[in-house]
């Protein structure tokens, strides 16, 4: 009979597995059946399309009873398959059991125990239709299979999952059911599998052990090749695995199908790799027109450089506080591949390790600032691996690591010399250790990326830092179509030629609509007799001039200090004014002070220079803020001078621009550890 999967009641044990799955992500099961293989001994995994079931004529023959889904043909369903060991007799333990401990012999105890998701916990949530479990041992040459599956329960607000019945005419003609059956008997689910699975080995008379999972889905519909919400891009389960994995032990050989088309009709026209280079409808593809099948490689020899035509990438280790450390590649300059689908697998990022599985992977500009890292040229290149110490219990002394139950996270256990409390990671520690031990070569590479000239606004700040509180100020702005009916309202955006009066950086739009200066506004008498009405859309606050000059503040303004600092100065009407900055603000000068005692000497006036930059871009942005939100809502000029802008609520801004220290390490990183940087 039917055995459910139960934690002290069946019902339990589906409000245990549901719970568990939301803990997780929609990649993690992939994590679960590779990992699973490993730890079987598998040398060959394999992840793609369960060619069968995406046949037109394909059907399944018997269902189990009382079953509430309709399995149709012509999806595309992701199947797992690996050359492991198999699950033996204890297959039901495994796939069918208590949830709980038992089926991997682990302690409640173990912080790092490999348990508690699970195949079955990662899987079954998104295929309520069922999942197909089939394994080959010697003891069982023939396969044996299992219909794991939800049952709904009218009476109740929950059902359960089991292991359905199965039912089969045995060789003396024999009825019989059970949760096990002969996986040769359901060639329509297992047809599909490799031939080092389930058949005779080519050099000897042995049979290829391992595992297959086949996901039909909640409904019997869906693709599941495309994750559990139907989602994915077709290279988000490799790419996912690649960034999972710093290494793959010796010989063995993970392979993942790729359409590389979001087109779904279309892959049926596709020569598959794996299938005899055939096209599932039997046409005669062009040679391009594939669906590849091919290798996942660790994220440890691809950031190595091993498989680089251009070279191996430079490498180094620096120790951590807590006896772990972190490795740090550079690419090659030329190794680093654009585009996107399975390229991006081959992109640095900044993770951690945690016995060979990578977490909590990162990899945008703002991460990489954290490090002191500000050159796109660079963090596109680097890599950076934090491997720390693994805890021995909850209340190491030494701290430490250890998984969250889901495998998702990484907890942290605070060192007893530590102040900080709780279990979150110690990013802001590992990110100064990287920066006092930066590497020669990760700083030659810093060098040469910052350019001689650098005492203008600086975009690329203005990208990284600004800009996201810019987009939150955008303004949105009325424009017409091409034959817009309303005349007197003009199409400037941005730049001049507002329908009200618009800040642009060399002219502004007059309140009729038209343009002066050298603004982008267009005609202001738009088109007469259109029908279309036109639009709206967000266009960013302009962003002022600002200079360090200690001429523009008067004898009166240096004796307020530290009151004033900051002065803004509006321009002729309808244009930007210009921010001013007192170099000899005290503020200033004990920034500027700072740098350059953590500076090299022949460095002082790069240090000078990047407290500058970052202090003139960050104060210009904020006064476009203000600019943008006053003409937002009607101020007047004077009303915005005289209480948003006025000497003292700037000077108040510029204490607060404190803040962008991180954004001056992160410029001066070059420089900053020149004097004893380590190889």
């Amino acid at each position: 009979m039917a055995k459910a999967i139960s934690a002290d009641g069946a019902r339990a044990g589906a409000v245990l597995i549901e719970r568990s799955y939301r803990e997780g992500d929609d990649t993690q099961f992939l994590r679960e059946l590779v990992q699973n293989g490993l730890e079987a001994g598998a040398t060959e995994i394999q992840l793609g399309i369960h060619w069968p079931s995406a046949r037109a004529d394909w059907r399944v023959e018997d269902v189990p009873d009382n079953y509430a889904f309709k399995i149709r043909a012509q999806r595309y369903r992701m199947a797992y398959y690996d050359n492991g060991s198999g699950m033996g007799d204890r297959m039901v333990d495994y796939m069918a059991g208590l949830l709980d401990l038992d089926s991997k012999n682990q302690s409640a105890g173990d912080l790092h125990g490999n348990f508690a998701m699970g195949a079955r916990v990662s899987t079954l949530p998104w295929n309520k239709a069922g999942v197909i479990v089939a394994s080959w041992t010697k003891e069982y040459p023939e396969g044996r299979l299992m219909w794991l599956r939800y049952v709904p329960d009218r009476s109740e607000a929950l059902g359960y999952y089991e292991a359905a019945t199965l039912r089969w005419t045995d060789d003396d003609g024999k009825t019989i059911a059970n949760e096990v059956a002969p996986a040769d008997l359901f060639p329509e689910f297992v047809s599909d599998r490799p031939k080092w699975l389930g058949y005779q080995l080519s050099d000897s008379n042995a049979i290829g052990t391992g595992t297959m999972f086949l996901f039909l889905g909640n409904t019997g519909q869906e693709h599941t090749f495309l994750g559990p919400e139907g989602n994915w891009m077709t290279h988000t389960g490799p790419n996912y695995l690649t960034h999972r994995y710093h290494t793959h032990p010796p010989n063995v050989n993970i392979r993942y199908e790729d359409p590389r088309s979001s087109d779904v009709d279309s892959w049926a026209r596709r020569r598959r790799d794996r299938v005899d280079r055939s096209a599932l409808d039997g046409s005669s593809p062009d040679a391009n027109d594939r669906i590849f099948n091919e290798p996942v490689r660790p994220t440890g020899i691809l950031m190595a450089g091993t498989l680089s035509r251009k070279g191996k990438a430079e490498s180094a280790t620096v120790p951590l506080p807590d006896g772990g450390r972190i490795l740090i590649n550079l690419l090659h300059e030329d190794a680093v591949q654009g585009g996107g689908g399975r390229r991006l697998a081959d992109r640095p990022g900044i993770s951690v390790l945690y016995k060979n599985e990578l977490y909590h992977r990162r990899d945008t500009a703002r991460d990489y600032q954290k490090f002191a890292i500000s050159s796109s040229k660079v963090y596109r290149r680097l890599s950076i691996i934090v491997e720390p110490r693994r805890a021995g219990g909850t209340n190491d002394p030494l701290g430490g690591v250890f998984p969250a139950s889901s495998r998702t996270s990484l907890n942290y256990v605070q060192p007893a010399s530590s102040t900080m409390s709780g279990r979150d990671l110690p990013w802001g520690i590992w990110e100064q250790t990287f920066i006092d031990n930066m590497p020669t070569f990760v700083v030659e590479a810093i060098e040469a990326s910052i350019p001689d000239d650098h005492e203008d606004v600086d975009q690329d700040i203005v990208d990284k830092v600004a800009q996201p509180f810019m987009e939150m100020f955008k303004r949105v702005i009325w424009f017409p179509k091409a034959n817009g009916a309303a005349s007197g309202t003009a199409t400037g955006s941005g730049a001049g030629g507002a329908a009200h009066r618009h800040r642009g950086r060399s002219g502004g739009g007059r309140s009729d609509g038209s343009s002066t200066g050298q603004g982008r506004g267009s005609n202001p008498n738009g088109n007469l007799g259109g029908n279309q009405e036109g639009d709206t859309r967000s266009v960013p606050a302009a962003i002022p001039e600002c200079h360090f000059d200690a001429s523009s503040f008067d004898e009166d303004e240096v004796k307020a200090r530290p009151r004033i600092g900051v002065k803004y100065m509006p321009g002729r009407t309808g244009q930007l004014g210009t921010v001013m900055i007192d170099p000899r603000f005290p503020l200033i000068e004990d920034v500027t002070k700072y740098w350059i005692d953590h500076t090299p000497a022949p460095q002082h006036e790069d240090a000078r220079r990047a407290v500058q930059v970052v202090y003139k871009t960050a104060m210009a942005c904020r006064v476009g803020q203000i600019l943008a939100l006053a003409e937002e809502h009607g101020l007047t000029e004077g009303e915005i001078c005289g209480n948003f802008m006025s000497n003292e609520s700037l000077t108040a801004s510029l204490f607060g621009l404190a803040s962008e220290h991180s954004v001056i390490k992160s410029r001066l990183s070059g420089r900053m550890r020149k004097a004893t940087a380590r190889p």
